[in-house]
């Protein structure tokens, strides 16, 4: 945690009140998109709901290929179809 605030605030000011949303990236996962809702809650403290709003409605694919152990069948797909050309 310490080396992630040293580098966030080395780019922003951070005030009191903000959050910085940190985790992992599991295989199912993938960047938020247009009309996605994120709620983020902490218990005994509450909840904070992110509707996600892109004017260009760009999108990604879903999934995160992990390597040769990946478990997510649609990235092993796509990462199989890139990997002979297609």
């Amino acid at each position: 945690m310490p080396e992630l605030v040293a580098w966030a605030t080395a780019r922003v000011s951070l005030r009191s009140g903000d959050l910085m949303a940190c985790g992992t990236n599991h295989e199912g996962l993938g960047p938020l998109q247009d009309g996605e809702t994120v709620v983020q809650e902490i218990e005994g403290i509450g909840s904070l709901t992110v509707h996600v709003r892109d004017p260009l409605r760009r999108s990604w694919d879903r999934g995160v290929y992990m390597g040769a152990d990946s478990t997510n069948p649609e990235a092993v797909a796509r990462w199989a179809a890139q990997d002979e050309g297609g």
